[in-house]
């Protein structure tokens, strides 16, 4: 091959080569899949109750944000769950020590549940799911539940408390078909959400968190959801172990 033809091809394959680099650096990024928006909309139901407690009118220590269940505005959430978890903001300290108290009644107000636990890391969010053995909830009825934060535990009326209902409903089945077809916790509590579940909804996304701390799509789904029922405030507040 002679001198010129070996030079214009080394100019050919290095122009080639440039256009080559510079389509694939101009290349746009591949997308990433969404993240899935969860904003909860509550039925059009309320109840008696109260999602935060109040310090300044118990025996409890002072403190910047109130004890807060982490339920919609209306203080009452639908669940499809035998058994479901609850979650709760408990803004006091470890130290000392302190039990917490969930109380579950049926509607005829019998006790079906109760259990106290002593929080390890507070303050933080902290959440109870009731035991295998715990009586389920039957699909249809309503139940009211007390969470009370115990700051005296010679006199209860002292205690700092929330309080609201939750009712069992059951799964149809286009939402069972649809839940087969995602793959995320993230599809799954977007579909809960449209259910109007609250519970599921709460839980999925607060497993997530738990799994994914710092990842900040995870962080913005919990932000939204929260600040959808008027909680955005709580929405950095740490996940914490229940306890003992």
């Amino acid at each position: 091959m002679s001198k010129l033809k070996l030079l214009l091809f080394g100019i050919s394959f290095v122009s080639v080569y440039i256009a080559d680099f510079y389509a694939i650096a101009n290349a746009p990024f591949p997308k990433l899949p969404a993240a899935v928006a969860t904003e909860f909309d509550p039925p059009d139901r309320g109840t008696d109750g109260n999602r935060q407690g109040s310090s300044s009118r118990t025996g409890c220590p002072e403190v910047p944000q109130p004890l807060t269940a982490l339920i919609p505005e209306t203080n009452f959430g639908l669940t499809a769950a035998e058994r479901p978890t609850f979650l709760f903001y408990v803004p006091y300290s470890s130290e000392p020590p302190r039990e917490v108290e969930l109380v579950l009644l049926d509607e005829a107000e019998n006790e079906i549940f109760n259990q106290k636990i002593t929080p390890a890391e507070i303050p933080g969010i902290i959440s109870i799911s009731l035991p295998d053995g715990a009586e389920p909830l039957e699909v249809g009825k309503t139940y009211r539940w007390q969470f009370s934060y115990i700051c005296n535990p010679r006199i209860r009326a002292e205690d700092d408390y929330v309080e609201g209902a939750i009712e069992r409903v059951a799964i149809d089945d286009e939402l069972s078909r649809q839940l087969e077809a995602v793959n995320t916790p993230s599809e799954r509590a977007e579909l809960y959400a449209k259910a109007g579940l609250w519970y599921e909804t709460l839980t999925e996304l607060a497993k997530m968190r738990q799994m994914q701390p710092q990842n900040p799509e995870t962080l913005a789904e919990w932000r939204e959801l929260l600040d959808s029922v008027g909680l955005g405030h709580l929405a950095e507040e740490p996940l914490r172990s229940a306890g003992r």
